[in-house]
């Protein structure tokens, strides 16, 4: 894990942004992602995490730094959030923290890549846009792969190699990302290899949801689906950790969960509250 903490250190904007121990995050990462091929198949295959901080007490690089460590051992990440704007939000926010890290793609071509236009940031044919305008790899929205077979196979190529797909928290939008993941565990199994992600759930209390007869609304139906895939790691972050807590509770799974998965991100000194 010393790799990816040099890498994390030399990104100063990244850097700069931590409220957290940074090393002890990054080796209970690691140990999870080097456990998870001796870990039996299977629903009890998946480890928990927890993430807590109050509001505005940028909880960003916590998800970010979980992100870099799942790349640097090929496994991708699919990061859910509230909203369209939650999604772009965190989207913009990855990239401005990832602009000054090296890149490790090399001279590899790609078909697409995110780049700054006049009219934003935008996923554009590489051979369209100055490379000077390209922004980092790695971080996929998931509005932008549609129905293009091209787009479905470049972000499937992405996810081989450990990129994170961002998506919003509906039915329809979860259901997509199960698809790419269905996609990619064919891939792997025509050559040989194992389809491994881990699941990040940002504003988490937010995902545990029933309507009003206390039946699981259509998202959270589509979000059993995803889990059915058995990720890795299941990493969920809230500024409400004890509404999660209640939830394991009633599952009777709080006692499941070492002190050690569980990550606290100090306030920073912008945060003004109780």
């Amino acid at each position: 894990e010393r790799g990816p903490y040099r890498i994390i250190m030399a990104c100063e904007p990244l850097k700069k942004a931590l409220r957290f121990s940074l090393l002890p995050f990054l080796r209970r990462v690691h140990e999870h992602l080097c456990n998870s091929e001796q870990r039996a198949t299977g629903s009890n295959a998946m480890a928990r995490m927890f993430g807590g901080g109050k509001t505005q007490s940028r909880k960003t690089p916590l998800k970010l730094c979980a992100v870099i460590m799942c790349r640097l051992h090929a496994v991708c990440t699919v990061l859910l959030t509230t909203g369209t704007s939650g999604r772009d939000d965190l989207f913009n926010k990855f990239l401005e923290l990832l602009v000054s890290m090296p890149s490790d793609q090399g001279q590899r071509h790609e078909s697409f890549r995110y780049a700054r236009t006049e009219e934003g940031i935008k996923l554009c044919k590489a051979a369209e846009v100055e490379s000077r305008s390209h922004l980092p790899e790695g971080v996929i929205k998931i509005s932008d792969v549609g129905g293009s077979v091209e787009k479905r196979r470049w972000a499937i190529d992405q996810l081989k190699r450990g990129a994170c797909l961002i998506v919003n928290n509906t039915a329809q939008m979860i259901g997509k990302a199960e698809g790419l993941l269905q996609q990619l565990r064919g891939d792997r199994d025509e050559d040989g290899s194992t389809m491994r992600f881990v699941l990040i759930m940002d504003e988490a209390d937010d995902f545990y949801r029933t309507d009003g007869n206390g039946q699981p609304i259509r998202m959270e139906v589509e979000l059993r689906r995803l889990e059915r895939l058995t990720p890795v790691i299941k990493f969920e972050v809230t500024a409400t950790l004890l509404s999660i807590f209640v939830q394991l509770s009633k599952y009777g799974q709080a006692d499941n969960v070492p002190a050690g998965d569980i990550f606290y991100v100090e306030a920073s000194e912008e945060y003004v509250g109780s």
